[in-house]
């Protein structure tokens, strides 16, 4: 039995050295101190407080994560080969429309002899020279989409192992007071959220963000193209997507922020629960651990429900304002309808339907990657921790 006693009293002080157990008559009162001494271990001036972490997202941690995996030589590569695919894939649009334009006046002038009309330079009147040159657009978006894809990745992922590498050698070298001080939770959410964010979610949504926007972009200039009368609803609808997107990144930041902190207490309370098994058990003390370990990952799971409600009620706006632009657009092109062609019409509207669904999930993958870069600021944080004395020292130069 004092074996017992002893082996007990040794695990309750692992889980906190303030406290020791002797007895079992002595249990609530450790646990109501264990309980205080790990709500005050917020006041410690060496804990790190994660409430200060996420506030907002720099263009500074932007350029660490692009400097980390990209430098200076494949980041141009990117940009340029990001330029180049857009200006095929739209290109490629607008080319298949002035053909289609030459082979409509081409049949309007077999029909009226007088009808005449001015050739596009872009169109060839031979046939085969026309496909030619079709085909060689279609051929070089897909070179040139298959190398931006390449290119993204890689950056995506030399980024990852280097920030994953400087977390390592940076947490490998902190003091022994850093640990002393913070929870297990921290490290783990850093080690396996973040990273796991950083690994898994952020390319993919970097990519569709960066895709969709740029082809919303040049939809606009395509439509502008067409029609000039259409840069005054697209200037009054981009001031008021500003001031939206404005309001939701500051409540969705916030959100995550909050999802991201209360986190931790969930991954320390089960990791402490685990550690100390074998005391929980032996004070019949299952039920209340249980209840704390349901509270708080009620209060995780609640901050993480308004954050998926908020995108999604950011994603109903812009399908909005989208379709506000095709009314414009729409209203434009009929009251200019006799100095418009079929073909440009016809581009004109089709290109705006790709808005109702491309550019409210651009924006909302946009806002998304905004939301998950808080992991990078979050191990970059880490990464700059205080550091242990060096390793191997050398000794004074009179005692060689």
């Amino acid at each position: 039995m004092p074996d017992t006693r002893r082996r007990t009293s040794s695990i309750s002080e692992m889980l906190n050295p303030r406290v020791s157990i002797t007895s079992a008559h002595d249990y609530p009162e450790a646990l109501e101190c264990n309980r205080k001494s790990i709500d005050n271990q917020d006041s410690n001036d060496n804990r790190f407080d994660e409430t200060q972490s996420g506030e907002s997202t720099s263009s500074q941690i932007y350029w660490i994560y692009l400097k980390s995996g990209a430098g200076l030589l494949l980041l141009p590569i990117l940009l340029c080969s990001n330029l180049i695919t857009q200006t095929l894939f739209t290109g490629s649009d607008y080319w298949l429309s002035q053909w289609t334009n030459y082979h409509e006046n081409k049949f309007i002038q077999s029909v009226e002899q007088n009808y005449t009309f001015e050739k596009s330079p872009l169109i060839d009147s031979d046939q085969n020279n026309n496909i030619i040159i079709y085909s060689s657009i279609v051929g070089g978006l897909f070179v040139f989409s298959i190398l931006r894809t390449i290119f993204f990745f890689t950056i995506c992922m030399r980024a990852s192992v280097n920030l994953h590498n400087r977390l390592f050698a940076s947490v490998i070298r902190a003091p022994i007071s850093f640990f002393d001080n913070n929870p297990i939770g921290i490290l783990m959410n850093r080690y396996s959220r973040d990273l796991g964010i950083i690994d898994d979610l952020l390319p993919p949504t970097a990519f569709d963000a960066i895709e969709l926007l740029v082809n919303s972009i040049a939809i606009v200039i395509l439509c502008t193209l067409m029609d000039y009368w259409i840069l005054i609803p697209s200037f009054v609808l981009f001031i008021i997507f500003i001031l939206i997107r404005r309001f939701f990144m500051e409540t969705a930041r916030r959100l995550k922020k909050v999802e991201g902190i209360a986190r931790s207490p969930v991954l320390s309370h089960l990791s402490t629960s685990l550690y100390g098994l074998t005391t929980i058990r032996s004070f019949g003390t299952q039920s209340n651990f249980i209840e704390k370990f349901d509270s708080l990952q009620d209060k995780h799971t609640s901050a993480y429900f308004l954050f998926l409600c908020s995108t999604r009620w950011f994603g109903v706006v812009l399908d909005n304002l989208c379709v506000v632009y095709i009314i414009a657009l729409t209203i434009l092109l009929v009251m200019t309808i006799s100095d418009r062609t079929g073909s440009e019409v016809g581009l004109s509207i089709s290109q705006a339907l790709m808005l109702t669904g491309g550019f409210q999930w651009g924006v909302r993958q946009n806002a998304e990657v905004e939301t998950q870069m808080t992991s990078v600021e979050r191990v970059v944080e880490f990464s700059n921790l205080e550091k242990e004395d060096d390793i191997e020292t050398k000794p004074p130069e009179g005692l060689k």
